[in-house]
């Protein structure tokens, strides 16, 4: 408990509209000695940087089309606070069983059972669902938390996206099994049957309207939200430390993201 006193003590008050004084990846070395006992941890949340720089390298090794593309190359815009460098994760991609002991066990299957780019990069939804499932069965109880939540969102963001594109939810909709049952028999619901299971659907519907760049911004304002509730009746815990980092993410996520880039990226994330 004495090193997560020293390590929260030096926390900057941090709400979604205060400025950052620095990148995730900066905050984390700066603090790396304070931080050592919960490297484990923190790589664990760090890992979805690693799954989204997987996309994005494989974004420029498949044919799609160019405005949804992305930067290409040496141009990649890699989330830098990370577990595999860029050269690296490229020397991953050609060989997923290097780094053994880097990557858990589900990121290897993903590769086992998609064996080509294309079959990867069409499929990496399944990578995202299957990191919040590895978490979500974790023996620490903020990362079941937060594994259990964003499975959770992703789902609801995955069935609204499907009905307003007019599509069928089976077989589409994936995400947490619970969740998407719940869903298919309360489709008609405004609350699609989640209102006393998950209060901040109702949030998530009221912004889906919006313009792709702003929907996100406003979703990870609430995921924000989710993580700074967290345990305040025990400010010292382990799970204040862990949910102060995901802030700090997804806050930095919006300091770095290039708007016209990512504003074609979200658009097409939104669309399918």
């Amino acid at each position: 408990m004495k090193l997560n006193y020293y390590a929260i003590a030096s926390f900057s008050e941090m709400t979604w509209d205060s400025e950052l004084p620095t990148t995730t990846a900066e905050f984390i070395d700066d603090l790396s000695v304070l931080f050592e006992p919960f490297q484990e941890g923190i790589n664990k949340i760090l890992l979805l940087n690693d799954i989204k720089n997987i996309e994005l390298l494989l974004r420029t090794k498949v044919d799609i089309p160019e405005d949804v593309r992305g930067n290409r190359g040496d141009d990649i815009d890699y989330f830098r606070a990370r577990i595999l460098d860029a050269d690296e994760l490229e020397l991953f991609l050609q060989n997923h069983y290097l780094y053994g002991d880097k990557y858990p066990s589900f990121i290897h299957d993903f590769f086992e059972s998609n064996q080509t780019n294309e079959d990867r990069f069409k499929n990496i939804e399944d990578l995202y669902l299957m990191y919040f499932k590895y978490l979500r069965s974790d023996e620490e109880g903020f990362f079941r938390y937060y594994g259990t939540t964003e499975l959770i969102i992703r789902t609801v963001y995955s069935a609204l996206r499907l009905i307003r594109a007019g599509k069928e939810l089976e077989p589409h909709l994936k995400g947490d099994e619970e969740i998407v049952k719940t869903i298919l028999e309360h489709r008609s619901s405004t609350d699609l049957g989640l209102k006393n299971i998950f209060p901040e659907v109702q949030d998530i519907i009221s912004i889906f309207d919006k313009n792709p760049m702003d929907l996100e911004h406003q979703m990870d304002k609430i995921r924000f939200t989710l993580m700074d509730n967290i345990g305040k009746e025990s400010p010292f815990g382990d799970h204040v430390i862990y949910a102060y980092i995901v802030g700090f993410q997804l806050k930095n996520r919006w300091n770095t993201l290039d708007s016209e880039l990512g504003s074609k990226i979200l658009k097409k994330v939104i669309e399918g």
